[in-house]
């Protein structure tokens, strides 16, 4: 090969050594900062993720709560009718024997 051949392919293969390097360095502070901002993400998403759940966990102990004294008042009322419809039952019994 002559000499201009062989200082073409120097120069070329230095530059392709070169650009080769270049893009794995940037590559390499791309990923980075990817994946350092995905972390913050991902961090942010789990903070959000615990206080929308926590809210959900609260809105439903408030909706249970409700639900139980709603069923404690029908019970009460169940109660009530019961005993007056056998305080009235016995009364009646009472009186046809009397």
């Amino acid at each position: 090969m002559s000499e201009v051949t062989q200082d073409i392919i120097k120069t070329l293969g230095g530059y392709a050594i070169f650009s080769a390097a270049f893009a794995w360095l940037l590559k390499r502070i791309i990923s980075h900062f990817l994946n350092k901002n995905v972390d913050k993400y991902k961090s942010l998403l789990e903070k959000e993720n615990y206080l929308v759940i926590e809210d959900l966990k609260a809105k439903l102990q408030i909706g249970n709560f409700y639900q139980q004294l709603q069923f404690s008042k029908i019970h009460e009322k169940q109660a009530e009718i019961i005993a007056k419809r056998k305080t009235g039952v016995t009364s009646r019994h009472l009186t046809q024997f009397y």
